[in-house]
């Protein structure tokens, strides 16, 4: 529904141009000694949703965070698949319908690494694995407080 008035009118520069236009960005981050880290940067565009968690360095000017694409392809495969796939993908399904309010379709899904300078970016192919490391490393999962409280008085 979003597009549409751009269809109409004829226009897929977000389709066919350079470069990848989107609809809305958002995230929160947390800073820390020099560090940004956050759990929830995602842009949203007629041709695919992305997220982004990890870490990128003011001080040592560099990255160590994931993406995931999610190709806007309907309804393809539900986020069951994605829990009977194993625990990494269930924790990558949770983190992003968590971002998007939309549940993860493992059909149409990539994940990447973005890892090295700001000035020469290494971008990979990973999975879901990378994603939930990455999460492990930005502090997106929270110990409840009745586990920490329990652990403290053991």
């Amino acid at each position: 529904i979003v597009a549409l008035p751009r269809r109409l009118s004829l226009d897929f520069t977000d389709v066919f141009g350079e470069g990848f236009g989107f609809d809305k960005i958002e995230g929160t981050f947390r800073l820390e000694d020099g560090e940004t880290y956050t759990c929830n940067l995602s842009l949203e565009a007629p041709a695919a949703d992305i997220a982004i968690v990890g870490r990128a360095s003011l001080v040592s000017r560099d990255y160590e965070q994931t993406a995931v694409i999610g190709a806007n392809v309907g309804n393809a495969v539900p986020v069951i698949a994605a829990f009977a796939a194993g625990p990494q993908v269930g924790v990558a399904a949770l983190i992003f319908s968590q971002i998007f309010k939309k549940p993860l379709q493992e059909l149409g899904t990539v994940y990447y690494s973005i890892d090295g300078s700001w000035d020469a970016p290494d971008l990979a192919q990973a999975g879901p694995e990378r994603f939930a490391q990455t999460i492990d490393l930005a502090g997106c999962i929270v110990e409840p407080a009745d586990a920490v409280q329990a652990d403290a008085n053991e």
